[in-house]
């Protein structure tokens, strides 16, 4: 009897098939040859992969361009049509549903208001569902894939949302569960945060796939994070949470939190805190803290002290992030990246005397632009990972 926590025969073949497809997405157009020289993979083993790949649609083969006498090279790259998935972003007042191809590209997407119900949600999202086939065509119509990123946390074993401050009603609904049933598509639900940071790495590939980092979002009332470490997202022993450095303690005699302390990170850094600074008589709302950019931006001091002020307290708490996690670099989204140049001093300033001096750089997309792009390409990551032992 085979240990399960050992490779065999077909489990090699599958890392090595994982291997290829990343390869043929971040080096499109490739050649096989160019394929066994990046992987040391022997050219008949790259050759029997391929040839799978193509009879399954996902990879396509096209003659190159001739360069002199001799052979014309032939060139793989991702058949976009050959896999199409589903991703979805909940946000307490919209959720936003996207239809992408192989490579993760958008090729349509359409919106709804948020219900308060989730069995109300999933009828709405159902129809957008018919939609979308509709849209799509018998040919092409088949889905193979559903994502759903979730502003709260989530069991990812069951698929059940455990808590969900924006909208209660959904805590406890195994969404994944009722999700499949309703449709027939195999379905994921993942915390947002979570998602968006394994998007960042993904975009990240062809640059220097980072391997030790930490994600934050700041956002209107709270801190939302993930964490890769040694290449993995961190979720947890149980695979619930992990990275929630939104509640690390700062002030134990500050405000009280939801979560049921007091002095939480994420009551001094998010952006209702930075407009409580500017203005604490009036109350916080989206429209109001725009205009608080705009004015920093236009240099009023008032405006520019409340984000000196978030800038200090973003300060101290990714000083203790670096000191216990040591990671490679720190990535920041959230309408706080739009008043960058006025952040970034105090924050560089804090970890550069710190022992990791850790890079600390914006997203590259907005935090509901991540959180929609980690939902598609968590849908499509059962292709591009290799299997797991044991």
């Amino acid at each position: 009897m085979v240990s399960p926590n050992t490779a065999t025969p077909a489990t090699v073949r599958q890392v090595n098939r994982a291997i290829l497809l990343n390869l043929i997405r971040t080096h499109q157009p490739v050649s096989r040859i160019q394929l066994s020289g990046l992987t040391g993979i022997y050219r008949s083993n790259v050759s029997f992969i391929v040839e799978e790949l193509i009879r399954e649609g996902l990879v396509r083969e096209q003659r190159g361009k001739p360069l002199g006498r001799g052979r014309v090279p032939m060139f793989l790259s991702l058949d976009p049509d050959g896999f199409r998935v589903v991703g979805v972003s909940i946000r307490a007042c919209e959720t936003v549903l996207a239809l992408a191809d192989l490579t993760g590209r958008i090729l349509e997407s359409r919106a709804f208001r948020t219900p308060k119900s989730p069995a109300t949600w999933v009828d709405h999202f159902r129809s957008s569902l018919d939609r979308f086939r509709a849209a799509s065509g018998p040919a092409t119509g088949a889905f193979h894939q559903i994502c759903i990123s979730v502003p709260g946390m989530v069991n990812q074993a069951s698929g059940e949302i455990l808590w969900m401050n924006a909208l209660p009603n959904y805590s406890g609904y195994r969404l994944r569960d009722v999700v499949e049933s309703s449709t027939g598509i195999a379905t994921t639900v993942a915390n947002d945060c979570h998602l968006a940071t394994t998007c960042e790495r993904w975009l990240d590939n062809t640059a220097g796939d980072l391997k030790n980092f930490v994600f934050l979002e700041v956002g209107d009332v709270g801190v939302g994070a993930g964490m890769i470490v040694n290449g993995e997202l961190c979720t947890g022993h149980n695979s619930t949470f992990a990275a929630e450095f939104g509640h690390m303690v700062v002030d134990p005699s500050g405000p009280r939190c939801n979560c049921g302390r007091q002095g939480c990170w994420e009551l001094f850094v998010c952006d209702r805190a930075t407009y409580g600074v500017y203005d604490p008589a009036r109350e916080f709302s989206p429209s109001r803290f725009e205009e608080l950019i705009r004015l920093a931006r236009a240099g009023d001091r008032k405006a520019l002290r409340a984000f000196q002020r978030t800038a200090a307290h973003l300060s101290l708490g990714i000083s203790n992030i670096v000191m216990v996690l040591n990671p490679e670099v720190v990535i920041l989204a959230g309408r706080l990246t739009e008043v960058w140049d006025m952040i970034y001093p105090p924050l560089a300033n804090a970890v550069s005397m710190l022992p990791g001096k850790p890079q600390i750089r914006p997203a590259r997309m907005s935090a509901e632009e991540l959180f929609l792009h980690g939902a598609i390409r968590h849908a499509l990551s059962g292709l591009f990972a290799a299997p797991q032992l044991g």
